[in-house]
């Protein structure tokens, strides 16, 4: 299936951990996750795509937040 199908499917608590560097998706398409999945929540943190890499300790507080929360 295509990503947006693949994605209605989700129904677990799910964390979107997005490089704010990064250039995979584009402005309209992180929109239109965001619309369509406003039950998603969302960590942004300064990196390029490669966030476990380029910024782990981000990632390792928004993963920590969000299991704080969900």
């Amino acid at each position: 299936g295509d990503i947006w199908s693949e994605l209605q499917k989700v129904r677990c608590p799910t964390l979107i951990v997005r490089g704010l560097r990064s250039d995979r998706y584009p402005p309209d398409v992180l929109a239109r996750i965001k619309r369509e999945r406003p039950d998603l929540a969302w960590a942004e943190v300064d990196s390029e795509h490669d966030v476990p890499f380029q910024a782990p300790d981000a990632l390792v507080a928004a993963v920590r937040g969000f299991i704080g929360t969900a």
